[in-house]
């Protein structure tokens, strides 16, 4: 509990410091992808990538559970969020690491899912 806690402050107080750093530019749509997603395993590395993939056959939280489990597993994760309405899982890397997008097909793949689509944000 303890540790979740401790996450979650970091997250916000990273947070908090990008949202009054302003250099007259738009910021908007970077600002908001950093709000609108938090990590349900592992963290965020601000500076790493998020991958978007959709995944068919994602129904249960089970199946979260070992998807999380397989890509945690990586060392260029930071943290993994399931969404099962989404039927989503966005992959957040380190910084200057990444992580191929036929890893990725082949690790859904081989946990019985399948892939519909790859997006890099």
């Amino acid at each position: 509990m303890k540790k979740n806690i401790v996450i979650i402050l970091t997250i916000l107080s990273v947070l908090t410091f990008n949202s009054f750093s302003h250099d007259g530019e738009n910021h908007s749509s970077e600002h908001r992808l950093k709000l609108d997603y938090k990590a349900s395993v592992g963290t965020i590395d601000p500076n790493g990538e998020m991958i978007r993939v959709n995944v068919k056959g994602l129904v249960c939280d089970f199946c979260a559970r070992a998807i999380e489990k397989v890509f945690m597993k990586e060392k260029s994760v930071a943290g993994l969020t399931v969404n099962l309405a989404e039927k989503e899982i966005k992959i957040f890397t380190k910084k200057g690491m990444n992580i191929d997008d036929d890893i990725i097909r082949e690790k859904i793949k081989d946990s019985g899912y399948i892939v519909s689509s790859i997006e890099r944000i």
